[in-house]
C-alpha cells in the first residue's frame, strides 16, 4: 500500500510538468511583461537537455536566442523568468548562462537562480 501511494504521487508529479519543446520564435517574443510569464521557463529543460547550444559560436547563439540581457567576457546571460507572488521583491529570478571557451564556442550551459 505504501508503495502504491508513492508511485501514484510520482506519476502525478511527472504528469503535471508543463515543459514544452524549445522554439526560437516563442523564446524571442517580448510583449508586455514578457519576463513574468513562464514560456521560457517551460522551454529551458528541452533546450538544455538537447545540447543544442553546445559547440555553437556566440553569433549563432544570438541569432537563435536574441540579444542577451548581460554579456560578460566569456558568457552570455539570458533572463528566463522573474517570479513574483505577494511581495514587490521577486520570489526568484532565473537566468540561462551560456559559457564560451577562448575560441568563442559554447562549452557549457546552465540555469542560475537568484
Amino acid at each position: 500500500m505504501k508503495y502504491w501511494i508513492l508511485f501514484s504521487c510520482l506519476i502525478l508529479f511527472i504528469s503535471c510538468q508543463n515543459d514544452i519543446p524549445f522554439n526560437s520564435e516563442k523564446w524571442n517574443e517580448k510583449g508586455i511583461d514578457w519576463q513574468l510569464n513562464d514560456t521560457r521557463e517551460k522551454m529551458i529543460l528541452d533546450l538544455i537537455s538537447s545540447n543544442t547550444l553546445i559547440g555553437m559560436k556566440s553569433d549563432e547563439i544570438i541569432n537563435l536566442l536574441g540579444e542577451p540581457e548581460f554579456e560578460k567576457e566569456n558568457s552570455l546571460q539570458y533572463l528566463i523568468r522573474e517570479k513574483y507572488s505577494w511581495n514587490i521583491d521577486p520570489d526568484y529570478i532565473k537566468y540561462l548562462i551560456v559559457e564560451m571557451n577562448e575560441k568563442d564556442i559554447v562549452k557549457n550551459i546552465y540555469v542560475h537562480k537568484e
